[in-house]
């Protein structure tokens, strides 16, 4: 689980980290998102508290860097990685959505093509 909270322009911005462990199949089934996991059956653990320091995002060099960039929950240890068919199918569609935006990226930084060698001729 992730805590986020709303920072103002300009300010650093805080996460706390935070997981639940997995206790056994009646209290924290891994093949039923339906089901909440209680805290007094799995309390929450912080892991970690994150600043990230207020910055300029909003010019070209940054915005390249951001293009080329993907998240996802199995950039991580094997022992770490998410389980259940839920995230089998996110992994998928999180897959899917990196080769899309490589795509894209990669499409607006070509040079433009002759029309002839796009389609052919129209006469």
């Amino acid at each position: 689980m992730f805590r986020f909270f709303l920072v103002p322009f300009g300010k650093d911005a805080t996460f706390d980290f935070l997981v639940q462990m997995y206790v056994n199949d009646e209290k924290t089934p891994i093949e039923d998102p339906m089901q909440e996991w209680k805290e007094e059956d799995s309390p929450f653990i912080k892991l970690a508290t994150i600043t990230v320091p207020a910055q300029k995002f909003d010019f070209e060099e940054r915005k390249r860097l951001d293009e080329g960039l993907s998240f996802m929950a199995w950039h991580t240890l094997p022992e770490h990685e998410p389980l259940g068919s839920v995230n089998l199918a996110r992994k998928k569609v999180y897959q899917e959505i990196v080769k899309a935006r490589r795509k894209y990226a990669q499409h607006r930084i070509e040079e433009p093509q002759a029309y002839s060698s796009i389609l052919d001729d129209p006469e």
